[in-house]
């Protein structure tokens, strides 16, 4: 129950994640810019996401991935809800 559970949080911050990409690509005008902030977030989460896999999981077999997505996809939380705001506007 608790793996279930786990893989459908992991999915659901997949799915925050290519929102938050989805709507750089659609609020942001300038390539440049976009690219950046693609590429920062990306780094960013990257960064946390191995962080805390590398910290977490010293006793556990496999569990570094679900942890990495896990992290990977917490990131992008804030920037998903900034631009969904932005885009009530």
């Amino acid at each position: 129950m608790k793996f279930l559970l786990g893989v459908l949080m992991i999915l659901a911050l997949l799915l925050i994640t290519g929102f938050a990409h989805w709507r750089i690509h659609l609020q942001i005008a300038k390539n440049s810019q976009r690219l950046l902030l693609h590429a920062l977030l990306l780094t960013v989460a990257i960064a946390f996401g191995w962080a805390m896999g590398s910290v977490y999981t010293e006793n556990e077999e496999g569990g570094a991935w679900f942890i990495f997505l896990y992290a990977f996809g917490v990131v992008h939380i804030p920037a998903a809800i900034i631009l969904w705001l932005k885009k009530q506007q």
